[in-house]
């Protein structure tokens, strides 16, 4: 297999990491391919390997990078991105596939049932916030003072209850997120031993 094909062969094997990792590991190894003095016709393979077991070395570096960026930085988006990098390497892994998809069916049956209860808990703190604005309208349709200022406490703690809980739950999401991280590292990944 020439260099070329070697290329496209990894690219594809690496279709599925983010496009900055990927085109750090195309660029690594284009650039040791013109270092090494690779011509068109020359075979490399047998000096490299196959390029699918490459990707499978290189999505579990990257999966290591992530998990430690989502540790440094935090972040929804970082801790989706380290998910997501390590379901790749679970199936980039030498494991029993059926084993696998097993394991990743109950963790996402897991996930969707948290997720839709922090979704239903988000939606309960919304109402709360509308029904507090709702409330502030009624001021203008009370038929007192003293029935007008019921309104505006009511639609204050309404309000308040409704943005403690939409803060507490996005909070909530961001912590069920990186535990979920957590996770897959401690049950997919383990310390090399020297």
């Amino acid at each position: 297999m020439n260099k070329h094909t070697f290329l496209q062969r990894l690219e594809k094997a690496l279709r599925h990491i983010p496009k900055e990792d990927r085109e750090d590991a195309i660029s690594y190894y284009t650039e040791y391919f013109e270092e090494m003095g690779a011509d068109d016709n020359q075979d490399i393979s047998e000096s490299l390997g196959k390029p699918e077991d490459i990707a499978k070395e290189i999505i579990a570096t990257c999966t290591e990078k992530h998990i430690e960026e989502q540790k440094t930085q935090g972040g929804v988006k970082n801790s989706a991105t380290v998910i997501w990098m390590i379901i790749l390497a679970i199936f980039a892994a030498p494991v029993a596939l059926p084993l696998a998809i097993a394991g990743i069916a109950v963790l996402f049956a897991i996930l969707i049932t948290l997720l839709a209860f922090i979704f239903a808990i988000f939606c309960a703190g919304a109402a709360l916030v509308l029904a507090g604005v709702m409330m502030f309208t009624a001021i203008f349709f009370a038929g007192s003072f003293g029935q007008g200022l019921v309104c505006a406490g009511m639609g204050f703690l309404l309000l308040g209850f409704g943005l403690l809980i939409l803060a507490g739950m996005i909070k909530f999401g961001e912590l069920c997120i990186r535990a979920i991280a957590a996770l897959f590292k401690a049950l997919f990944f383990r310390k090399k031993v020297a």
